[in-house]
């Protein structure tokens, strides 16, 4: 996970896609791959709805087809490459993240990988100037059980807490009501789940990510900030924990509200928030404004979505219920497999979001917090920004180079 330059870059190769995220093109790698030692370049415009004077997007960034095991770290462009990732995959698999980036002056975000793979990125919003949330222009690794890094060198033990001290360090000052951070559970001992809280609350009945065996496994988090500035870990089973810490909230919060225990709001295993039966392409409302401690206002909600029991391989898309479902995807996951991500989704004019999968799958809904007015995270309406299965060449404001030292731009509209 901790990142190691590679010697010669691989050919692009042609695998089957595991599950395939949406799009209108066939399932294969057309050659837009994107090799091991080059570096995606995304360029944020104006027609994409980000002003500007943003200083941060919301991607959620899908690796799929890759030639073997690796990780993939986003980042500005203007800065250092960071000693951090934001998901790890193996060959073949298909592997989704929500990510929260900074915007440097250049305005385009950059993608490195480790191996070979294919690359979808979708746009689901923005971070506007004088936001509460700043964005760190280079993430930073707050904690490395297996390293000794902000814990002992030791792993998590299953049914116990283990509290991180966040705020006052790696660039969150001691005042932050909350941070950002990539979660990622290693190497666990048996299938499970991990749990993030605010240090010195009970913890929530609710999971942060599920695992299986031996998995490498990330996910976003936006978390209050509890006892001693900490955060808290907790496993039901022995696992090793990473955490990348992107941002924070500052002691106002101004527009952005994280609910003191985060709850289930949906269970369709259960019935909890609807039927008991599964989301299909038909797709399902769920409700959130108005209810759930959330006001008729709220612009937003920041939930993690849970697929599990999946009838076969497939993908999860949340989207407001007032727009057509747009061609992106939030989550991936395999059959009969528990997958988790994080999302920041739209809501309606009524204060609801829509969900629907393109095969059947139990889903399940917590709700972590939301958003009101314009001063927070701004969600958009969800659009692909690129994807490379679709062609040989680089889109509009997309480019692919070799970044070393500063950085090069190639093939940008």
């Amino acid at each position: 996970m901790r990142r190691h330059r590679v010697g010669m870059a691989a050919a692009a190769v042609a695998v089957l896609v595991a599950s395939v995220v949406p799009t209108t093109v066939n399932a294969l790698p057309s050659g837009g791959a994107l090799p091991s030692v080059l570096t995606l370049f995304i360029a944020i415009s104006d027609g994409d709805g980000v002003p500007a004077d943003a200083v941060g997007v919301a991607l959620n960034v899908t690796v799929t087809n890759a030639a073997g095991p690796g990780y993939l770290t986003v980042y500005p462009c203007d800065s250092a490459v960071p000693e951090t990732s934001n998901l790890n995959y193996v060959k073949d698999q298909t592997v989704p993240n929500l990510v929260l980036t900074a915007l440097g002056p250049s305005r385009t975000v950059c993608i490195d990988t480790l191996a070979t793979t294919d690359v979808v990125v979708d746009l689901n919003g923005y971070v506007p100037a004088g936001s509460a949330v700043t964005m760190l222009a280079t993430p930073q690794r707050f904690l490395d059980t297996r390293r000794g890094i902000g814990a002992v060198p030791a792993r998590v033990r299953g049914g116990t807490e283990l509290a991180v001290p966040i705020a006052g360090t790696h660039g969150v000052p001691s005042s932050a009501s909350a941070v950002v951070f990539n979660a990622t559970a290693v190497d666990a001992s048996a299938a499970g789940f991990l749990t993030v809280y605010p240090c010195g609350q009970n913890r929530p009945a609710t999971s942060t990510l599920n695992f299986k065996v031996s998995q490498i496994v990330p996910n976003l988090v936006v978390s209050r900030v509890g006892d001693g500035g900490s955060v808290c870990f907790f496993a039901n089973v022995d696992i090793d924990v990473v955490g990348d810490v992107a941002g924070y909230v500052g002691a106002s919060g101004s527009g952005l509200s994280l609910l003191a225990n985060p709850q289930r709001i949906v269970d369709t295993r259960y019935g909890v928030g609807g039927a008991a039966q599964k989301v299909t392409l038909g797709g399902r409302a769920v409700q959130v404004a108005g209810g759930n401690g959330v006001p008729a206002g709220a612009t937003a909600a920041l939930v993690n979505l849970t697929a599990t029991e999946g009838a076969a391989a497939g993908w999860v898309a949340a989207y407001p219920c007032d727009v057509a479902p747009p061609e992106v995807s939030n989550l991936n996951f395999g059959a009969k497999s528990d997958v988790a991500n994080a999302a920041v989704v739209k809501l309606a004019a009524d204060g609801s979001f829509c969900v629907r999968a393109n095969q059947p799958v139990h889903l399940v809904v917590d709700l972590v917090g939301y958003t009101t007015g314009s001063t927070a995270v701004m969600p958009l309406s969800p659009q692909r920004l690129y994807d490379s299965r679709d062609s040989a060449v680089a889109a509009c404001n997309v480019g692919v180079g070799v970044r070393s030292g500063g950085f090069e731009i190639l093939n940008l509209a």
